[in-house]
């Protein structure tokens, strides 16, 4: 593959690298030259870490890189701030560069622009907030009617209770009422006001 093609990859699948020496200060750049230029443009000889600020506190690691105890450091979909004030995601890989002889002469420090995919992710963990925000105001709903159900049920045996409580309380008295009533009646055979023996049937 030449120099070209490995361009025209690169560019495609928006990637940019620099290579570091040992005190991982820069010795060349390619790829997406934009992807290092949050801060300015890296410039030969410039700190790895003055243009990358995501691999300050990660020094031991690269360190291990490049005594061979570690094989890479990725940090995956880190959102960075652009310099036109937008937010892009971006991964991070760091690799051991070693010279002819296999000997570790540096690092190989790749971006690769992952704001397409970091934007879905963001939005896919805002849909499933979204998601869960709903289906506890649901379970809310829900425990509320559960409640509202039960108020309503206890509410109804209440009023059956005193609708019996009335009907035996009543029945009493109207029995006593319609038996007085039935006497009087049998005895009105003696009473010249047929007025009153109709009084009586009608109650």
């Amino acid at each position: 593959m030449d120099w070209h093609e490995m361009q025209v990859i690169l560019q495609d699948c928006r990637i940019g690298y620099v290579i570091t020496d040992r005190a991982l200060h820069i010795v060349r750049r390619g790829g997406i030259s934009d992807m290092f230029e949050q801060d300015g443009a890296a410039a030969l000889g410039d700190p790895l870490v003055e243009h990358v600020p995501e691999l300050v506190g990660s020094e031991r690691l690269l360190a291990d890189i490049l005594e061979g105890r570690l094989p890479r450091l990725e940090l995956v979909c880190i959102n960075r701030e652009t310099r036109a004030g937008s937010t892009c995601y971006v991964t991070l890989v760091d690799l051991p560069v070693c010279n002819g002889e296999g000997e570790i002469v540096g690092l190989m420090h790749l971006e690769q622009d992952m704001t397409e995919m970091g934007t879905l992710q963001q939005r896919l963990m805002q849909s499933r907030n979204e998601l869960r925000l709903a289906q506890a105001q649901l379970a809310g709903q829900n425990d509320e009617l559960a409640a509202r159900t039960a108020e309503l049920m206890e509410t109804n045996a209440q009023l059956e209770a005193f609708g019996h409580t009335i009907s035996h309380d009543l029945r009493a008295p109207l029995q006593s009422i319609e038996g007085y009533a039935e006497i009087l009646l049998r005895q009105s055979d003696d009473w010249k006001d047929a007025g009153v023996q109709d009084d009586l049937r009608h109650i």
